[in-house]
């Protein structure tokens, strides 16, 4: 996708995981020194903040800078924060088979990308268990939960596992301007619905499952269902830039924040696949790499891999984090979003506008 977006980030080392289990509060961390009474952020000064047993005083501090005090990922075959900096930081590969529980590539490979039809890849980034959900813990009915898009579910699942990590206890939160913003851009889920009929069956006095077809798959249901579940009066918002979603989120959520519409954020993104058809149509434009590999601006590039999964961060105003005593994980000093402009063709990137959101 063309829309560049930046988000300038200081980050700061991850602590570690809550030992206590899932669904259970945990306490907020007290491992913050407070601001001196005579000194601000406004001051531009160092502040030292302690994240978790380290000690950081080299960051400088501004008024407008957010901070990300928890956080929560399931990305292809990682499910937690930790396994992801550990994937980054030694450069491992998070691919894989499409597995046939999704649907059956056999049906569908051919190794020739001048195929037309076909698929010449057999390799993405899947998450496991995504069939099951505790649908009682979050108070939802089985028939409802049946076709609720697993979509819907990671994100219910990693808004819960992001406040918890972040010391909230989630349903404190009831009635605080808590902002939830939402990068959603696929719906295969409720296209295999369609298919097999469900959504055009008439609602009986048996079954409302026609209206929670309804419900379940679209991405402003999605983003309001966190905000019922809790109790949350912000801005409740799905974003659909295509690749740049949960950034443009994210820097809409850093404005509220900034402009005091919102106390707390939550912001993130969620990709599942189900049907072999978007591979179908990125194989045909020959976007889709054809050795594998993802090599993003390296003249070896010949593409990208689809991957799926769920990322969510709780963000707040750096000096209301520090005021809190809350556990500082990373600091956003800026964001923004632009248009690439003219191009060949309008899904690819311009070269200046590709170096504007590195800057």
């Amino acid at each position: 996708d063309r829309d560049v977006t930046g988000v300038q980030t200081c980050a700061l080392p991850i602590s570690p995981a809550p030992t206590e289990k899932p669904g259970v509060d945990t306490p907020a961390p007290s491992n913050h020194e407070l601001l001196p009474s005579n000194q601000s952020l406004e001051s531009k000064e160092n502040v030292k903040v302690e994240v978790g047993a380290e000690l950081v005083d080299s960051v400088n501090f501004s008024d407008g800078d957010i901070a990300i005090i928890g956080m929560s990922h399931r990305l292809g075959s990682i499910s937690t924060s930790e396994e992801y900096w550990k994937v980054l930081s030694t450069g491992g590969d998070n691919m894989g088979p499409i597995p046939t529980s999704r649907f059956d590539i056999d049906e569908w490979y051919d190794p020739d990308p001048s195929h037309p039809g076909r698929v010449y890849t057999r390799v993405g980034g899947f998450c496991p268990d995504v069939d099951r959900f505790d649908h009682e813990f979050f108070d939802i009915n089985a028939e409802e939960a049946g076709v609720l898009d697993p979509q819907h579910r990671f994100l219910l699942e990693g808004t819960w596992e992001a406040l918890e990590r972040a010391g909230i206890a989630p349903h404190s939160l009831q009635g605080s301007k808590t902002g939830v913003y939402m990068g959603m851009n696929s719906w295969e889920y409720g296209e295999l619905l369609e298919a097999d009929g469900l959504t055009r069956k008439g609602p009986t006095a048996e079954s409302k499952i026609p209206i929670y077809c309804w419900t379940g798959n679209t991405a402003s249901a999605c983003v309001g269902r966190i905000s019922y579940l809790l109790g949350l009066e912000g801005a409740s918002m799905a974003v659909d830039s295509a690749c740049s979603s949960a950034l443009v989120g994210a820097h809409l959520t850093i404005q509220a924040l900034q402009a005091g519409q919102s106390d707390l954020a939550i912001v993130g993104g969620v990709m599942l696949m189900f049907s072999p058809n978007k591979y179908l149509h990125c194989c045909s434009a020959r976007i889709i790499t054809t050795d594998g590999k993802c090599r993003v601006f390296d003249e070896k590039g010949t593409g990208f891999l689809r991957g799926e999964g769920c990322g969510v961060v709780v963000l707040k105003k750096m000096r209301d984090a520090i005021r809190d005593k809350d556990n500082v994980l990373a600091v956003i000093k800026s964001s923004a979003v632009s248009q690439g402009g003219l191009a060949s063709s309008w899904i690819v990137q311009i070269g200046r506008a590709s170096c504007r959101e590195r800057v």
